[in-house]
């Protein structure tokens, strides 16, 4: 996922279970960066995907796009190269 916002309000969890408000961005040039779960499974964990949500914080209206994609019904994803957990089909 990513996140571009001029408004506060997204969170994201920690390890530990609390939840970090992310900054607003202070221009155009900031976005925030989200992994999912295919990135979690293709990094067998080194990357994790991050829990996240949005909490209405200050008087700026928030307008949220969402587009999901998602692989092929017969596409097989395995981990990176290299390690040893077995391919799974989506």
């Amino acid at each position: 996922t990513l996140v571009h916002q001029r408004s506060p309000g997204l969170e994201v969890q920690r390890g530990d279970g609390r939840w970090v408000r992310c900054a607003a961005a202070p221009d155009d040039s900031f976005a925030v960066l989200l992994a999912g779960d295919a990135v979690e499974f293709w990094t067998n964990g080194a990357v994790s995907a991050a829990r996240h949500r949005v909490r209405p914080a200050g008087a700026s209206p928030r307008l949220s796009l969402v587009l999901f994609h998602a692989a092929a019904d017969d596409a097989d994803l395995a981990p990176r190269a290299g390690d040893d957990a077995p391919p799974c089909r989506a």
